[in-house]
């Protein structure tokens, strides 16, 4: 064949050579995969829960969460997710909503570690045994998903990424592991691995979070007030008052109880140390010994006494009438014989016979039945009377109702009650009613009702009330006179028209004698028995008495006249036996006192005189008792108040019981309440100090780290666990098939490849469940399977601001979905579409859809999230750049949300941000040649500098370009540094050029953004468009340790203030003036405790660094040397909001998982004993290697370093230029002069 267009006539066939480039989008998957969704539709039930909301559906799942986080290291959160690196709080919350919620949306800003998240929530879906798909727009992102997964678990990802030979190897490799593991995996086995793994892990998130509580509260102690007596002392001001007064006040005995006032009153403590001398040691021996206690003995008189009446009751007779006593009967006490005789007569007095009512009244009680029955009677009517009264009282003093003094009462009554009940039913009380009713026209005629003819139901209700009332007083009356007056009471013409009212009087009195025989008289009679009284033949032998009473009079008079005797004699004889008793048993007490106290004289006396019942000697004896319990005053208030000072302080007691020093004199040695004041702070002080800081931090440290690693390994027993269980020979058989097949495919030339991917698709859909997580990009994912039976626990999809609508494809995937993505960077363009054609396509299809109208080519699968999915969790942890270029984006974007913690104290190139204006500028389109040439020289310049050799971790520095305006500026200075620069070194700094867009996800060391603009047509217009502020954020945030803007602006001239060109030039050339503002209003200045601290280290030759910043962070003072750090924690000595203690142990956790190592003091230690308390930071400085060095940081000589290398690198920039410039100048008039003399030859 031949080359170019072949010969022969036009109109024939023709075959010939003709090379082309042919470009496509990778979209052949795509179709096949929507033409799979369309057709699974028809029969799939169980839809995602990420498509249903993107298309309004009701959401089966409730979306109740919270926008933001909260701070905290609980070990229930730990306890809760399983994630195998070090975690932040936001990535706890996610593993938490992806329990919860169909669909979770993270906001992941510039270099806040979205992968490493990822990597890490892998790993929690993986011990919960679900599958995993990870996916995304471009390769790129995903190529570093699997190094973010532990080594451990990385054998259960498998990454299918392009056909580079690595990927290939990294293929090969996943699945080569998957294989042999699942070959020899057990799942009971693992299982059961697993379980104990998940106790110990368990107890681990146990021991840490008390370890976490301990370190919270000792540093809290720091800072909460001691409080003493109602005077509050700050922890660093209290240990110095101990220091200054330790000579003065030291001499109270320690510890003492925390927190307790001086337990005596200087008085009490006086009166203390007055009894050293007051009681001497011999007084308190004698006094300690055992005495009786004075209640316990009688006293002289009460002694003397004793004896006369027992000699008195001697001579008496005490036998009357014994034989009415049963034998046993010795047993009774004088005093129940007493108290029985009193309650006797009182009992009988009724029977006395002085008011004869009560007697009946009595008799009718005892005999009950119809005997009380007119008694029970009268009772009821006084009180049924008394309250009828009660009840007609209000109707009486509302209407003042008049009876007629002609009708009787009960006419009237019943008069006024037929009335009433006709005006009840509705009736009217007119003249026809009385007409008819003749008794109805009298009653009203001779009644009245507030002076007036009553006419109401009211009224009549009186009348009729008033009536009966009347009536019943009648008849109580006449009953009072027949049954009570006739017994001698008053009659009832005597007690006025409210009879009842006095009667109410007796009705007690009634009922105590209708009750007296049961409730009164046979208890009595019972106790009698009891006591061993024979009363029935008492009873008998007494005479009969005649009358209607006789019987009740013959009970008083026998109780009256004879019982009373007896029982008076009977309580005589026994007073005797216990006279007796009470001396025999006063001796038995003093011999047992005299046996306990052998020494005593004054119970060896007392028991003398009561042997020879001699009162006088009794009398002598108890009086010199008296007087030694006298003396014993002083030695009971020493006792007592050493009791009440043991409470608090046992150690200062006990020095005073023994008289030990200063405290056997007569007085306190100085003021004891300043001296309690200083045992108390010190002691607090010391209880305080008890925990140690660093002890606690290292068994946190050590703790952790077995948490970390029991974590894995409870990940990967799990992940193991499930895997086997769910993947069947054939799956893992065709695991490998699919890998040879991919092998195959190769790079994907070939006559077989269309058969080959049919064939790998195929072979996926079988293994696809033997692997627990797949990573592809969207193109190969549609390549790869089957949407009808593929199905994933977990979709992942990263950079989803990047992807457009057909990511939704890879929805149809996932049962939950885990969009990762950010709507502040770059977003898909659709460049060349048509709306008009994509705004039918949507009236067309998408009616009802929410938000359809945005279904163009620049919607993002991240903005349907937002959209659909609800809350939004924002990773804020930002690593990648120095804290003053990320700052631009943070201003711009993020509403300073994200928190710059990358140390750029370890960077060796400054400034990190550099504003080079061009001086002159032609832009040619979308190129502007002067500033590409600038950017070129000044990247070109900076390759030769020693200071961009290497970054901090020892690798060689990459570089980067970004165009703001299109990729022609790119491709020109990209041209530009490939002519100029060795392909070797282009490739060893990972050179790279490109738009913004080109460079999401992406990093460099360096970054030169070039603006392309210029201003040869008068100032610009505004950009401030949302389409550029993503581009701006995208390009001011790549760059890790320099960003250089390159331009040919004046930015006060050519630029509005909000436009976003001018910021970041502004920004570039003083990157600090966003924070100055809010750092100004801080209070940085040192702490006393931090100074002398400072100066004491400082002494010791160390390189010490006051309030050190990394990003938004800073530590009190870091000790530098041998390319080690030290962070120092002054805790103490300056005010510290509680509440704000778990930020800040929070804050040392996310330093120190950037791996810092940390040291706290306490200012309570310092400022007691510096020496000691500086110890242990010696000793951790030995351990870190960390030696002395008289090296100081010189911060103006860094800052004239960093001077010098930006004019060395723009002096050798110019350089270069102008050598580029004229070596062009040579070439195009050596081109020229060819020409000419070419043409010279042909002429």
């Amino acid at each position: 064949m031949e080359d170019g267009a072949p010969a022969g006539e036009q109109n024939d066939p023709r075959i010939g050579r003709d090379p082309v480039v042919f470009l496509r989008a990778r979209t052949l998957g795509f179709a096949a995969a929507i033409e799979g969704i369309l057709a699974d539709l028809r029969t799939r039930e169980d839809l995602p829960w990420s498509l249903l909301n993107i298309i309004g559906e009701e959401s089966p799942i409730p979306d109740s969460r919270e926008a933001d986080p909260p701070v905290n290291g609980s070990g229930q959160a730990e306890a809760d997710v399983l994630l195998s690196k070090p975690a932040n709080p936001e990535q706890i919350r996610i593993a938490r909503q992806l329990e919860e919620h169909g669909g979770v949306l993270v906001q992941g800003p510039p270099g806040t570690g979205k992968t490493h998240t990822i990597g890490n929530l892998i790993g929690h879906l993986l011990a919960q045994g679900k599958s995993v798909l990870v996916t995304s727009h471009t390769t790129k992102a995903l190529r570093m998903v699997r190094h973010h997964i532990v080594p451990e678990l990385r054998p259960l990802c498998v990454s299918v990424l392009e056909s580079d030979l690595d990927s290939r190897k990294q293929l090969e490799s996943a699945v080569g592991s998957i294989a042999e593991r699942l070959s020899r995996a057990d799942a009971g086995s693992l299982e059961t691995e697993a379980k104990k793994l998940e106790a110990q892990r368990c107890e681990l998130v146990k021991k840490l979070d008390e370890i976490r509580n301990q370190l919270t509260e000792a540093r809290a102690d720091e800072y909460r007030d001691i409080v003493i007596a109602g005077k509050a002392w700050a922890p660093a001001d209290a240990a110095r008052k101990v220091a200054q007064e330790k000579d003065g006040y030291s001499w109270i005995p320690g510890p003492v109880a925390a927190v307790a006032r001086l337990p005596l009153s200087p008085g009490e403590l006086a009166d203390l140390y007055r009894t050293n001398t007051s009681v001497s040691r011999d007084d308190e021996n004698e006094l300690s010994g055992h005495l009786p206690e004075l209640h316990d003995l009688p006293s002289s008189e009460d002694f003397e006494a004793s004896l006369s009446e027992r000699n008195r009751l001697g001579m008496e007779d005490l036998d009357l009438r014994s034989d009415l006593w049963q034998s046993g009967a010795s047993q009774q006490s004088p005093e129940e014989l007493e108290t029985l005789a009193a309650n006797l007569a009182q009992a009988v007095e009724p029977l006395s016979g002085k008011e004869k009512w009560k007697l009946t009244a009595v008799y009718a009680g005892k005999y009950g039945d119809v005997y009380r029955q007119a008694w029970d009677q009268l009772v009821s009517n006084v009180r049924l009377v008394h309250r009828e009264a009660a009840n007609a009282q209000e109707s009486v003093v509302k209407y003042g109702p008049h009876l007629s003094a002609n009708l009787a009462l009960e006419d009237q009554e019943r008069i006024a009650g037929e009335i009433l009940a006709h005006l009840e039913s509705g009736g009217k009380l007119g003249s026809i009613a009385l007409f008819t009713h003749k008794s109805w026209s009298q009653f009203v005629e001779q009644t009245r009702v507030n002076g007036a003819r009553p006419r109401h139901p009211e009224h009549f209700h009186a009348l009729r009330q008033l009536s009966r009332l009347k009536t019943l007083r009648k008849d109580l009356a006449a009953r009072w006179d027949r049954q009570v007056a006739a017994l001698g009471t008053p009659h009832s013409d005597e007690m006025g028209e409210e009879v009842e009212k006095t009667l109410m009087q007796f009705c007690d009195a009634i009922e105590d004698c209708l009750r007296w025989y049961e409730h009164t008289w046979l208890p009595l009679q019972q106790q009698l028995e009891d006591l061993g009284f024979r009363w029935e033949k008492f009873l008998a032998e007494q005479p009969a008495v005649v009358g209607p009473d006789g019987e009740l009079v013959r009970i008083g008079i026998a109780v009256t006249d004879s019982l009373l005797p007896i029982l008076d004699s009977r309580f005589k004889k026994l007073k005797l036996v216990q006279l007796n008793e009470e001396l025999r048993d006063l001796k038995g007490k003093l011999k047992l006192d005299a046996r306990l106290a052998k020494s005593s004289k004054v119970i060896a006396q007392l028991l003398e005189a009561v042997k020879e019942e001699d009162s006088s000697s009794y009398r002598n004896a108890y009086e010199r008792l008296l007087e030694l319990k006298s003396r014993q005053a002083d030695l009971d208030l020493r006792r007592a108040l050493i009791a009440k000072l043991e409470t608090a302080a046992p150690a200062w007691a006990a020095a005073i019981r023994n008289r030990t020093g200063v405290h056997g004199r007569g007085e306190p040695p100085r003021d004891p309440v300043s001296a309690w004041t200083w045992r108390q702070i010190n002691d607090e002080l010391d209880r305080r100090a008890s925990v140690s800081l660093e002890a606690l931090q290292t068994k946190s440290e050590k703790l952790r780290e077995q948490l970390r690693r029991v974590t894995v390994e409870l990940i990967d027993k799990r992940a193991w666990s499930a895997q086997a269980r769910r993947t069947s020979p054939r799956q893992r058989q065709a695991l490998v098939g699919w890998l040879d097949t991919i092998r195959r495919i190769g790079k994907g030339h070939g006559v077989r490849v269309g058969l080959l991917r049919a064939e790998a698709a195929r072979k996926m859909s079988e293994c696809r469940g033997a692997v627990p997580v797949w990573v592809m990009p969207l193109s190969r994912v549609v390549e790869n399977f089957d949407p009808r039976v593929t199905r994933f626990d977990v979709l992942i999809i990263d950079e989803a601001s990047q992807s457009d609508v057909m990511a939704l494809v890879a929805l149809y995937l996932g049962k939950t979905v885990l969009v990762v993505g950010d709507h502040e960077q770059v977003s898909p363009s659709a460049v060349g579409q048509d709306l008009g054609i994509i705004q039918n396509l949507i009236f067309q299809y998408l009616p009802g859809i929410p938000n359809s109208d945005l279904y163009d080519g620049q919607i993002s699968i991240y903005d349907l999230a937002r959209q659909s999915f609800g809350g939004t969790t924002c990773l804020v942890e930002h690593f990648r750049c120095v804290p003053e270029i990320i700052q631009f984006s943070n201003m711009i974007s993020y509403d300073w949300r994200i928190k710059p913690l990358r140390d750029a104290s370890r960077v060796q190139l400054h400034p990190h941000t550099v504003a080079y204006r061009v001086s002159g500028s032609s832009r040619d389109g979308k190129v502007n040649r002067q500033e590409a040439l600038g950017v070129a020289s000044l990247l070109a310049a900076a390759i030769e500098q020693p200071e961009y050799k290497k970054n901090d971790m020892g690798q060689p520095l990459s570089f980067g370009v970004v165009s703001l305006v299109g990729d022609e500026q790119a491709i020109e200075i990209d041209n530009l540094l490939r002519k100029h620069i060795s392909p070797d070194r282009y490739e060893l700094h990972r050179l790279l050029c490109g738009n913004a867009a080109q460079f999401q996800g992406d990093e460099r060391d360096v970054i030169f953004i070039s603006l392309v603009d210029t201003a040869q047509r008068g100032p610009l217009s505004l950009r401030d468009q949302e389409l550029f502020k993503q581009r701006f954020n995208v390009a001011a945030s790549r760059a890790r340790d320099q960003m250089w803007i390159v331009h040919s602006l004046s930015p006060h001239n050519d630029l509005k203030p909000d436009d976003l060109r001018r910021q970041l030039i502004e920004h570039a050339q003083d990157p600090s003036r966003l924070m100055r503002a809010l750092e100004e209003k801080e209070n940085r200045a040192q702490s006393t405790f931090e100074r002398e601290v400072m100066k004491r280290l400082m002494a010791a030759g160390y390189r010490v660094a006051p309030q050190w910043r990394i990003g938004a962070f800073r530590i009190d003072l870091v000790v530098e040397g041998g390319g080690k750090r030290l962070a120092i924690e002054c805790d103490g000595d300056r005010y510290h909001a509680l509440e704000k203690l778990p930020e800040d142990m929070e804050r040392q956790s996310v330093l120190e998982r950037m791996g810092w190592i940390f040291t706290r003091m306490r200012g309570t230690e310092f400022f007691r004993n510096p020496d000691r308390a500086l110890k242990p930071v010696f000793e951790k400085l030995q351990l870190l290697e960390i030696s002395p060095a008289s090296a100081k940081v010189n911060a103006t000589g860094k800052t004239q370093a960093a001077s010098d290398l930006i004019d060395r690198v723009v002096r050798r920039a110019e350089e270069l230029r102008n050598t580029w410039t004229s070596r062009e100048s040579s070439e195009s008039r050596r081109q020229t002069s060819l020409h000419s003399a070419g043409q010279a030859a042909v002429s």
